[in-house]
């Protein structure tokens, strides 16, 4: 044992070497991401202290190759733009937030909290924004995201078949994981699964002009099977922004007559196959250990998290109870008995509300920040989209975020997604390729020609016409 260690630590000694001096910083994004949603916490991690981790170790090889590329000149600094102020201005509030308060709480976990699902989701959107992007990089981008996809359709189909000797990492088989009954794939959370299985179609189709029509048929087959394990998660949520995505994906590509017609007609199908499936919609049975009633339950607890959450902010308008001290501040709330909502029932349960999870503990001032960065960032994918002067392949990563943010949106309005594992280092990986597209492309027409204006009329076809 002691010698196979000593051989992967010469092999990623000699490779993190090459990876400093000529490996691409967005692959190293991308290595940190997939590497993490596999070989994370649960995979293996050391005794004692701060666990180390594979995509710890990772994570600091990528810190250390930026730093390195950055001395030499090696990267590609950008104008700073609007969402860049605002994400720093976010973090800031975050940080002051955490350290103005109890951060030693629960062991740590706001401190915990802040650097694993911000501020190094926020290093991943400054390296990427800051790389040396072009059509390549983007490419390799889709093609990786759909690889990927391809493991993650796998391993969520032999979950929802009890196949548990085909799963790997074999941690996804272990029964004592929550959700364990549903397609949660690495990540232990059908919600992540849900968001990785979107991008990684999203980034599949994006190479349809590229293939041939064997490649094309392929892709046809693979979306087909990835939306059976899309459905295998048995999360309304997951479901809902699926729909939705489907949506804004259809109204984002196809031309205006038909935008309309099977835009419309496809809202109305899902409308009226909810109506007529609301109960079974509602009372699905889902995880192993939970019976129908409790899923059930589980839609009747959203209200009254929203009403601890709300009376919290009417005292707290500004700034809130601090980063990560909901679990203590709410205690109070619970004991109201002004209030008809059996409020003790939410007494296990974090918010299932990223919005309300921030404005409970940073207030308007992080939750006024978290959504004009969200506004930002959309605008810029949108413009990025509608940019006739780029390349189809840069347009497209615009296209991918807006259809994302679907997703994201849908299960953000029932879930804290900034607290699960791979959410939030993913968008703002993708939010930093927007940012450092636009701010590149928007620098470059400045300094050809200050009056040019991009076309706003936008149409894509998968044949690759716009």
């Amino acid at each position: 044992m002691e010698f196979l260690l000593l051989v992967a630590g010469i092999c990623g000694l000699i490779w993190g070497v090459w990876f400093m001096l000529r490996g691409s910083l967005v692959a190293g994004c991308m290595a940190v991401i997939l590497v993490g949603s596999t070989f994370g916490y649960w995979f293996w991690h050391s005794e004692g202290g701060l666990p180390l981790t594979v995509d710890r170790a990772f994570l600091v090889l990528l810190f250390v190759s930026y730093a390195f590329r950055r001395q030499f000149g090696a990267t590609e600094p950008k104008p700073i733009m609007r969402a860049d102020w605002a994400l720093f201005a976010l973090l800031a509030v975050l940080t002051l937030s955490t350290f103005t308060h109890d951060w030693k709480f629960e062991k740590g976990e706001p401190l915990a909290h802040l650097v694993i699902y911000w501020l190094v989701p926020g290093s991943i959107y400054w390296i990427a924004r800051q790389s040396q992007l072009n059509e390549r990089t983007i490419r390799g981008v889709f093609v990786a995201f759909a690889l990927f996809g391809v493991y993650l359709t796998i391993t969520a189909l032999t979950e929802a078949a009890g196949q548990w000797s085909l799963v790997f990492p074999e941690y996804i088989a272990s029964p004592t994981h929550q959700y364990f009954g549903r397609a949660r794939g690495p990540f232990l959370n059908p919600v992540a699964l849900g968001i990785y299985l979107t991008t990684a179609v999203m980034s599949a189709l994006m190479l349809w002009p590229r293939l041939g029509r064997i490649g094309q048929l392929l892709l046809l087959l693979f979306s087909a099977i990835a939306s059976a394990a899309f459905l295998a998660t048995l999360t309304r949520s997951v479901w809902l922004g699926g729909a939705l995505s489907g949506v804004i994906f259809l109204a984002l590509i196809l031309p205006g007559q038909w935008r309309v017609l099977l835009v419309g007609a496809g809202s109305a199908v899902l409308l009226v196959t909810f109506v007529m499936k609301a109960d079974s919609f509602l009372n699905i049975k889902r995880d192993e250990k939970l019976d129908a009633a409790a899923s059930a339950e589980s839609v009747e607890l959203r209200p009254i998290l929203a009403n601890v959450a709300w009376n919290m902010f009417l005292d707290q308008p500004l700034f809130g109870f601090g980063f990560g001290q909901y679990d203590r501040e709410r205690l109070p709330y619970l004991a109201d008995r002004s209030s008809e909502l059996p409020l003790e029932k939410s007494r296990p349960y974090v918010q299932h509300n990223t919005f309300l999870a921030l404005l409970t503990d940073t207030g308007l001032a992080g939750t006024g920040l978290f959504v004009l960065l969200l506004v930002l960032w959309i605008s810029n994918a949108w413009a990025l989209w509608n940019n006739h002067s780029a390349s189809l392949p840069l347009r497209q990563i615009g296209l991918v975020f807006m259809v994302i943010m679907g997703i994201y949106m849908a299960n953000a309005m029932f879930h804290d997604t900034s607290i699960i594992d791979g959410v939030n280092i993913l968008v703002f990986f993708l939010a930093g390729l927007i940012s450092g597209l636009t701010s590149q492309i928007r620098n470059f027409t400045s300094a050809e020609d200050p009056t040019v204006i991009p076309d706003r009329r936008c149409r894509y076809s998968l044949s690759g016409a716009a």
